[in-house]
């Protein structure tokens, strides 16, 4: 959701107005809150204000999940701003539409197996 501050249609964007206007009137849409400097930023501030290491390395992972679910939609994301190149694989799908929604869906119960395996496995070998 980060990195979507600036799009003020976005969840983020739509409770965080001002700070949302103002980004995006600085840096545009998916410029540098979707670069790998964003990235470092954030987390150099959550080491500097000593955030769990679990916290962290999820944190981490969303941002760099979501700037590469950016990557493959047609327009790509400026990942090495300020240097004005859109990255995007070879390979990109609309925003919103089947791909998008199965590989969310994926990923999605991909996430919850991975949250609820030790609920899972406790499960499975009593029901053994």
């Amino acid at each position: 959701l980060l990195p979507d501050i600036c799009h003020p249609q976005s969840k983020i964007g739509r409770r965080f107005k001002l700070i949302s206007f103002f980004i995006r009137m600085i840096f545009g849409h998916r410029t540098f809150t979707h670069s790998l400097s964003f990235i470092a930023i954030i987390v150099c501030l959550l080491y500097v204000i000593q955030t769990p290491s679990y916290y962290l390395v999820t944190i981490i992972l969303g941002l760099l999940s979501h700037v590469i679910l950016d990557m493959l939609t047609p327009r790509g994301v400026k990942l090495f701003y300020p240097i004005p190149i859109n990255v995007k694989f070879l390979v990109v799908f609309k925003t919103g539409g089947l791909v998008d929604i199965s590989l969310a869906s994926a990923l999605t119960i991909g996430a919850i197996y991975v949250i609820f395996q030790p609920f899972f496995n406790n499960l499975f070998l009593n029901w053994l």
